[in-house]
């Protein structure tokens, strides 16, 4: 089973244990261990389509014993939907990983463990932005809401509402057809 499977897998609710975008502790001085793995982590960020720094950090992010990071449905609700075709996924993925990367760079950079939702939202945003201006018809409905409450300044109070939520993965339909497509623009 590849990484984001066993990752996709542990949608219920689960507890990582393992060490975004950037919040106020960005400006934090991390400690010195924690710097090469939060360089890797702004790497992805501004590059999600790296498969090897993606799973690079999939991988950092399981085999940390200095972060937490918590994995349910409310916050990784584009793996909630019936899409079947490998691009989506792939994109999902992206998105998956965005939020245990921003989850753990703030962490990392605290220098101590605790799961960070409102830093995992914003590695979302991050990426799917991202992917929205590479790939102008994918959508999730969810993080375009997430989007809006960050322009409002109400991301924190989300990332609180959604830490709270079922963990339970409710199947919702495809959001794309397999045979439609999605156009990609040249980078």
């Amino acid at each position: 089973m590849t990484t984001v499977g066993r990752l996709a897998a542990l949608v219920g609710v689960v507890a990582l244990s393992v060490a975004a975008a950037r919040p106020a502790a960005a400006q934090a001085n991390p400690p010195a261990r924690n710097r090469p793995l939060i360089a890797m982590i702004d790497r992805f960020l501004s590059r999600p389509f790296d498969e090897d720094l993606r799973v690079g950090l999939l991988d950092s992010a399981e085999a940390r014993a200095d972060v937490l990071i918590d994995i349910k449905a409310s916050v990784t609700p584009f793996l909630c939907y019936g899409d079947t075709a490998a691009l989506i996924r792939g994109l999902d993925a992206l998105l998956l990983t965005a939020y245990v990367s921003g989850d753990m760079r703030e962490q990392l950079v605290r220098g101590r463990s605790g799961d960070q939702p409102e830093a995992g939202l914003r590695g979302v945003l991050t990426v799917y932005g991202v992917i929205r201006s590479r790939v102008l018809d994918y959508r999730v409905p969810e993080v375009d809401a997430w989007s809006e409450a960050s322009a409002a300044n109400r991301l924190a109070a989300l990332a609180d509402s959604l830490k709270r939520q079922s963990g339970d993965c409710v199947r919702k339909p495809a959001r794309f057809s397999p045979t439609a497509g999605l156009h990609p623009v040249s980078p």
